[in-house]
């Protein structure tokens, strides 16, 4: 798998007030894009082409990505993730695609588990999926997951269900028609839901199941945040914030930073100029 699409286009409005003047995708976390921190980890993956879909706010992304080697804009209008996918491909000369969400936070340990199990199982797709673990189904698209394959995908389910889909994808040319498929008003969700009217990648994953095709499910095992409402940017700066503290090993005091004597210390210091 050579090429990569983070999707970034969305217009966030569940994160509102901040979406008003931010896309999602741009939002600094501990100081650095949220896309670019995606895009790096594609690049440590091996990725030879990233391309970038963009819409509402794209100078935001475009910004965010302008000094990294290897990227490209892809602007595209288009009524949601599965349509962004499909007119991405006809653009793309490859047999295999990651898509991956602009507006998660993960881990590249957990992506290369992922690219790993396509690798070797060969299905249709491969998703990386997370634990529920109390969160309520309701707010996002789940799977169920039996073994090490998802047996049903349900949009804001209200039954129990086992995981919800993250937003990180790798798929085969297989999907391609379930994807051509999916139509503006999902149909992979519960009786009584009043889904939102874009085509979702989610809903391409669903139909391309129901006419037999299999998905490989890989659990997260290191961290994941969705920045969906305006709490979950706490969420993902601190998850960041605490992943370098584990990994500082010693004190990094810039020469201009200052210690007042009052301050008690209890590990490492890391302060950059002037702070």
């Amino acid at each position: 798998m050579k090429t990569a699409a983070v999707l970034t286009g969305g217009r966030g409005t569940k994160l509102w007030p901040y979406n008003v003047t931010r896309n999602k995708a741009a939002l600094p976390i501990a100081n650095v894009p949220l896309v670019e921190r995606t895009v790096e980890i594609l690049r440590e993956a091996g990725f030879e082409k990233i391309v970038v879909s963009t819409d509402y706010l794209a100078e935001q992304v475009q910004a965010a990505v302008s000094g990294l080697s290897g990227v490209e804009i892809a602007p595209l209008s288009l009524p949601g993730t599965a349509k962004v996918v499909e007119a991405l491909w006809q653009e793309i000369p490859d047999d295999e695609l990651l898509v991956v969400y602009g507006d998660i936070l993960f881990d590249g340990a957990d992506l290369k588990n992922l690219l790993n199990e396509f690798e070797t199982l060969k299905p249709g797709a491969a998703a990386l999926v997370a634990p529920l673990s109390g969160e309520d189904p309701r707010d996002w698209w789940c799977a169920e997951v039996k073994g090490n394959e998802i047996s049903a995908i349900l949009g804001h389910p209200r039954d129990d269900i086992t995981h919800r889909l993250t937003g990180v994808y790798a798929l085969s040319k297989k999907v391609l028609p379930a994807i051509r498929k999916t139509t503006p008003l999902p149909h992979a969700i519960q009786i009584g839901m009043m889904p939102q009217a874009e085509a979702e990648l989610a809903e391409s994953l669903a139909i391309f199941m129901e006419e037999g095709g299999k998905i490989a499910a890989v659990e997260i095992q290191s961290f994941f945040v969705d920045v969906d409402k305006p709490w979950h940017i706490l969420e993902a700066n601190e998850t960041v914030l605490r992943q370098m503290a584990a990994e500082t090993r010693a004190d990094a005091i810039h020469p201009t930073a200052r210690v007042d004597e009052s301050a008690l210390l209890d590990g490492h210091v890391v302060l950059g100029p002037h702070a």
